[in-house]
Formats: structure tokens, sequence, C-alpha cells
């Protein structure tokens, strides 16, 4: 085999690989932390999960641990397999995936992120003032715009809150369809708040599921024009999460590296790569409670 050809190989299982190095290394695959998130993007969410796991890793030699790895999944069923087969050691994500993880392989939470500053938010329905829309029930009949699938609030929150009062829900292919007299209309506008907000402004949805954080961030010209007619309770910004079978002292030690995180300057440039996270901290019986929230969801939602 050719010294060219080799090189073509590793770049392959390397860069192309959804698992990174993975492959690359399993005879020492106990001594590699494997991190996890689901994207469309693998390799900007590489990026940005690489100096946080490279900086863990730093720090937890003592216990065996010497080699930092990735795993992108496409969708949420492939990270669901990926960490039942031992591919993944630490997922990262939003609480309604991570809560949708957790029950389906048995994954425990480590610690909740403070994504971007903000330990916590929530979802808000909203509706371009005079459009008739004063209560969810107003829906009915009517669309609304989420995000995309992925998204905890503005799609799984807002959706499990409107099955929870007895709405029936119906996707629609395009924001042109309309629902049956019956159902709530749901189309999609990715991942973009400008979608949800051309739409409703084109008429073409009548109100739209978004986080508080996205509607803070709108011009005060368009926040003039709308108003918030329903909201969700908060729960975590994000949530940090191990395999089940994670051995014990790496789990404890993969904790500790977190917690202390924002004391050390020298984990400043991965916690800003890592979506500009702020610090880690416990799951406390108050976090516990927003989760049971979460989770409540997440069994009214089931199928989303």
């Amino acid at each position: 085999m050719s010294f060219l050809f080799r090189v073509l190989i590793f770049y392959w299982v390397v860069c192309c690989h959804p698992a990174g190095l993975l492959w690359a290394s399993e005879g020492k695959r106990a001594e590699t932390l494997i991190i996890g998130n689901v994207s469309i993007y693998p390799k900007e969410e590489a990026r940005q999960l690489k100096p946080m796991v490279d900086y863990a890793v730093s720090r937890m030699s003592d216990v065996g641990i010497r080699r930092a790895d990735f795993y992108i999944a496409r969708n949420r069923q492939e990270m669901v397999q990926a960490l039942r087969e031992g591919k993944v050691d630490w997922v990262t994500d939003t609480p309604f995936p991570i809560l949708d993880f957790s029950q389906q392989t048995g994954g425990e939470m480590l610690a909740r992120r403070w994504k971007k500053g903000v330990e916590e938010y929530y979802s808000v329905f909203v509706t371009p003032k005079g459009s008739g829309i004063s209560d969810l029930s107003d829906l009915v009949g009517k669309k609304i715009v989420f995000q995309d699938k992925d998204s905890s609030s503005a799609y799984f929150a807002p959706s499990a809150i409107l099955l929870e009062q007895g709405y029936a829900l119906q996707e629609l292919s395009s924001p042109h369809e309309e629902p049956d007299p019956d159902r709530i209309g749901v189309v999609f506008g990715k991942e973009e708040t400008f979608n949800q907000i051309a739409w409703m402004r084109k008429g073409m949805a009548k109100a739209a599921a978004m986080s508080i954080l996205d509607w803070q961030e709108l011009s005060a010209q368009i926040k003039g024009q709308m108003v918030i007619f329903a909201k969700s309770q908060p729960f975590p910004r994000g949530v940090e999460m191990v395999r089940r079978d994670l051995s014990p002292t790496v789990k404890a030690r993969l904790k500790e590296v977190l917690l202390k995180a924002h004391e050390d300057p020298l984990a400043a440039d991965a916690l800003r790569s890592y979506s500009k996270t702020s610090k880690f901290d416990e799951i406390t019986p108050q976090v516990e409670e927003s989760l049971s929230y979460v989770r409540r969801l997440l069994i009214l939602c089931q199928g989303c």
C-alpha cells in the first residue's frame, strides 16, 4: 500500500467518520474519552466540542484517560444506538434530547450547563398584534411555526404543552397548507427565527413558538409588533450526561473537572468554544425539579 493511499485512508477516518479517531484507536478505547452531540453540521459541531473534551482529558490522566475523541450523530436515534454500544461517553445537549437519551439508555445526568451564560430559559408563544390570537385555544384550525425537531424550546416544550391541554397537532409539509378545522397545524421554520417572524407577517401562520432568548434578541421594532400570549415553565439551558456504564472513577473525575472549569484560566478558551459556556453546576433538587417538568412534557411528546 503506497504512503499516499495510507494518508488518504487516515484522512477519511479522522475527518469523515462520525466518531473521528474512534476506529483508528480501538485498542486504546479504555484510555479515550468520547464526547458526542447530534448535528446536521458535523464539522462545525466537532470544532466546538473538541477544545472542551481536550481540556477535560488534560485533567484526567491519573484516572487512565489520555485521549480525546468526538462522535457526531446525524439524529437522536443514532445517538441512542451509539450510547448503547459504548461509542460515546459524554453527551451535551438541551434537556429534552438529553432526557430522551437517558430514558432510552439509562444515562446519568452529570451537570447543568450555563450555555451562553444562561442557566435556564423557557418557551414563549408569540403572535402579531391584532391577529385574534389571545389564548392557545385560538390556535385550533390555525397554523403555528416551530423551529426544528431537535429544539427543546421551539419544538418539544410547546408541542407537549399543546398536547397536554388536549389539542391535536397536524404536521404540514409547507406553510401554504391548511390544517383540519379541529387541529392545530404545525410547520417548521428550521433554525431561523427570521422565518417564523416572516411567515407570521405574511399571514402564513398565526403564531410561533421560540425560546425567550430568541425573543429577547429580536429588534425592538419587531417585538413592538408582536405579543407573548403563553409560555412554559423554565428549564435548564443545557445538560451534560454520561453513559450508564461509564467507569465510576472516570465519571467522578469528569464531573469534578467540569464543576471547577470556570475557576481555571486555562479552561477559558475551551468554555468559549463550547457555545460560550460560562460554567457547569450541580444537579440540585431545584434543577431536578425543573428536569421533572421536562420529563412530564417528554412523556406527552412521545413520538414528537
